[in-house]
């Protein structure tokens, strides 16, 4: 997350203050990844999107909203150490991050400036934002059985399962695009004031995922 942002702020700046910045641009991040990134896009005028996690939707809405558009892709990222730059690979790209953030470091050692420098400049000029994540693992068939009830106990009990009047908005995205304007996918999402909950089994590994955010002034 602090990466991503990091690289999405030093490309935005640069393009603003070389007067390259046209407003048609558009930022691809997952549901799961900081909400800074909502933030930083707005303040710059462009378009931002949320897909489910998985660098395959990020992919898949890179090609949709090129072909459907005259929007230009710009940057992706999830907060799972995925970062993308250029659109010709579609997937996670580690050779063209690594330059970048070679070329950020650069950038702010000009200024006399470490990324921690950087990081601290941002997070006075956007909200002092935090995530995490916390993983539970389910073994053996029981396990799957357990985890199962878990997520359907969660769903049928919505925002409840946190104390009464924390929950701005709770989103099931098993209710797919009508609702939420994205696939079907097992996730429930919570909102609550400057702060965040998302809950998804893990799709490769027997565990329930949580993932946390929060905002605050310092």
């Amino acid at each position: 997350n602090q990466i991503g942002i990091l690289l999405l702020n030093y490309i935005l700046k640069g393009k603003k203050r070389s007067g390259s910045l046209k407003g048609n641009e558009f930022v691809v991040s997952t549901i799961v990844s900081t909400r800074m990134t909502k933030d930083i896009c707005a303040q710059y005028g462009i378009s931002y999107k949320d897909v489910l996690t998985g660098f395959k939707f990020i992919g898949e809405q890179i090609t949709l909203r090129e072909e459907q558009g005259n929007e230009k892709y710009l940057f992706a990222f999830e907060e799972s150490f995925g970062y993308l730059l250029g659109s010709y690979a579609r997937d996670k790209d580690a050779v063209s991050a690594c330059m970048m953030v070679a070329e950020t470091a650069a950038y702010y050692a000009s200024r006399g400036m470490t990324l921690l420098d950087a990081l601290e400049e941002i997070y006075h000029t956007f909200g002092y934002w935090a995530e995490s994540q916390k993983s539970f693992a389910f073994q053996g068939e029981a396990g799957v059985g357990k985890m199962k009830a878990l997520m359907e106990r969660f769903r049928s009990e919505k925002e409840n399962i946190l104390p009464a009047g924390t929950v701005k908005r709770f989103t099931d995205y098993a209710e797919g695009p009508a609702t939420t304007g994205l696939p079907v996918s097992d996730v429930l999402y919570y909102e609550l004031e400057d702060s965040w909950l998302c809950i998804r089994p893990s799709g490769t590994e027997p565990k329930i995922k949580l993932y946390f955010g929060a905002k605050g002034n310092d």
